[in-house]
């Protein structure tokens, strides 16, 4: 038997301080997005190509 259910087995993070730039990032070597939970990379200046970016709203919309 598992010491944990197998959905938390299944999370992973990084703690890269290198911006997460090569496979040695677990997150980026599994097709993950870096979360919050990820050690120094934390998002920012963080290159993993699995990170989905929200774009941001803009004013101009309620200005019409």
């Amino acid at each position: 038997m598992n010491a944990a259910p197998d959905s938390l087995l299944q999370v992973i993070h990084c703690n890269c301080s290198t911006a997460c730039k090569t496979l040695r990032c677990s997150c980026r070597r599994y097709g993950l997005p870096c979360t919050t939970v990820c050690g120094p990379c934390q998002l920012e200046e963080c290159d993993n190509p699995h990170n989905k970016f929200l774009p941001e709203e803009s004013d101009d919309e309620d200005e019409q």
